[in-house]
C-alpha cells in the first residue's frame, strides 16, 4: 500500500508486483527482478550492511539511528508517504476496565526494561510506546482512516 500512496501523491506510474512477503521481495530487489519495495527495516537491515540492497529513505518520522546518513521521505521531498512498522496488544472488547489498564501498565513496564530495549535494538526495531489504551485506540483509528483513504484513492478493489 505504500507504493499506491506514493504514485497517488507523486505521479510516478508503478506496476504493483505480488510477492509471496519480505523474504520474495528481498530476492527480487537482489537479482535485478524489481525496482523497490517498502520493507521493514529489521529484515532489510543484514543485506543493507552487506551492500545488496541500498536504503534511499525511510519511512520513519525522524533519521534511523541504524541508518543516520539515509534521509526520511518527508526530508526526501515526500512528506505523508509511507507508514512505520508498528505492532500492539489487542484483548476481548468486553475486557473490564481494571485488567485493561493492568495489563497496559504492565506491558509498558516490561518494554522498558533494558534487555527488552536492547533485544528491539538489536533487531532494528524502534520502539515506540503509546500514552494510555486510548491513546492507541486514537492512533488505530487514524490508521483506518488514512489506509481507507489510499484504497478508495487507488481504486484497489478485493479479489
Amino acid at each position: 500500500m505504500d507504493t499506491l500512496d506514493l504514485s497517488s501523491k507523486t505521479g510516478i506510474k508503478v506496476v504493483l508486483i505480488p510477492s509471496k512477503g519480505a523474504g520474495s521481495a528481498i530476492t527480487s530487489i537482489i537479482n535485478g527482478e524489481i525496482h523497490f519495495s517498502f520493507l521493514n527495516m529489521a529484515t532489510v537491515m543484514p543485506h543493507v550492511r552487506a551492500g545488496r540492497m541500498k536504503a534511499l529513505a525511510t519511512t520513519s518520522r525522524e533519521r534511523l539511528e541504524e541508518l543516520p546518513d539515509v534521509p526520511t521521505m518527508a526530508e526526501s521531498g515526500y512528506p505523508g508517504i509511507g507508514s512505520e512498522n508498528w505492532n500492539g496488544f489487542f484483548l476481548p472488547s468486553k475486557t473490564p476496565r481494571r485488567v485493561l489498564n493492568k495489563f497496559y501498565a504492565a506491558t509498558i513496564l516490561v518494554m522498558q526494561r533494558p534487555a527488552v530495549k536492547k533485544a528491539f535494538a538489536n533487531a532494528a526495531l524502534p520502539v515506540a510506546l503509546s500514552k494510555s489504551p486510548e491513546d492507541f485506540q486514537e492512533f488505530l483509528d487514524a490508521e483506518i482512516k488514512r489506509w481507507a483513504r489510499i484504497i478508495k484513492d487507488n481504486n484497489v478493489s478485493l479479489e
